[in-house]
């Protein structure tokens, strides 16, 4: 990513967070839907979400490492995509698939180095979601702010509760979320139960009572009146990110060294016993040692 600074918009699957940030620009509408809603199934890739001047439509992306003609030296590329290639890539992507890329109009940022990326959704982790858990994990504790969208039923919900008492304690620890609660629709006029929506989620994510006015919004889609509502105050929080977070950076890149080199060792044992054992088979390109180097 360069010298992107990140915002990174995370939290568990089906909680809303695509649903909010195609809420946010304009993306729900007719029209090619570039961020697709997934519950049940999920994104297994996080996205890149660009501002640009001069764009007037969506496009969406994928950056991928290529080939040359004689197959020996691999090259970074943009290659544009359209709607159905560009969903695959975000939940069924191929090895060479490195980061889907959607680049809008400029609504929120005000320089070309800051960007969204929408983070799959955060799981307790297992061996089937390890690779791309531990892609979001890595992105959450180098971005530079973080908003994680939650709703209801996940703060009751005892394993999202372990889930996000473990993300406050590793990825979230030198970070001051800020907290989004979808699907509050039905809550707009009843006060009572938004500020006890409030209090759950300054308790659960362990916010500073000081900061819960701020730092937790109720949001939901359904309703126009109700965006015009909570959009200013997301806005608001966007702005307080692009100036914030500059504080715990060296704990933050120090934390991303030590997990990088741990993961670059394991994938290079990886590939040194792939490769012994091709070889042990005597290298034949047809035998099934081949395939395996292959793969």
């Amino acid at each position: 990513l360069g010298n992107t600074w990140i915002v990174a918009m995370g939290g568990s699957q089906g909680a809303g967070k695509t649903t909010l940030m195609a809420s946010m620009y304009d993306l729900r509408a007719d029209g090619p839907q570039w961020l697709q809603g997934n519950e049940g199934r999920g994104e297994k890739m996080p996205v890149l979400i660009l501002e640009e001047d001069g764009t007037s439509e969506p496009q969406g992306y994928v950056r991928r490492l290529t080939a040359d003609d004689d197959s020996k030296n691999f090259k970074l590329e943009d290659v544009k995509v359209d709607v159905m290639e560009f969903q695959r890539a975000v939940c069924d992507p191929n090895a060479n698939d490195l980061l889907p890329i959607l680049r809008v109009p400029r609504r929120y940022f005000k320089r070309d180095t800051q960007a969204w990326l929408l983070l799959p959704g955060y799981e307790k982790q297992e061996r089937a979601n390890r690779s791309w858990q531990e892609l979001m994990r890595q992105v959450m504790i180098a971005a530079g702010g973080c908003v994680v969208v939650t709703d209801e039923t996940r703060m009751a919900n005892k394993q999202q509760l372990e889930i996000v008492r473990d993300m406050l304690e590793n990825e979230l620890k030198d970070c001051k979320p800020y907290i989004v609660i979808s699907k509050t629709e039905a809550y707009r006029h009843d006060k009572d139960r938004r500020n006890a929506l409030i209090s759950s989620a300054q308790i659960t994510f362990q916010v500073d009572p000081q900061l819960a006015d701020k730092h937790i919004i109720l949001s939901g889609v359904d309703d126009p009146e109700y965006v015009s509502e909570w959009m200013p105050l997301l806005r608001g929080a966007i702005d307080d990110l692009n100036f914030t977070g500059q504080s715990g950076r060296h704990r933050q890149m120090g934390h991303l060294s030590d997990i990088l080199g741990k993961d670059l060792s394991r994938v290079l044992n990886t590939i040194r016993s792939k490769a012994r054992l091709y070889f042990m088979r005597g290298g034949s390109t047809d035998g099934d040692g081949a395939q395996l180097l292959e793969d």
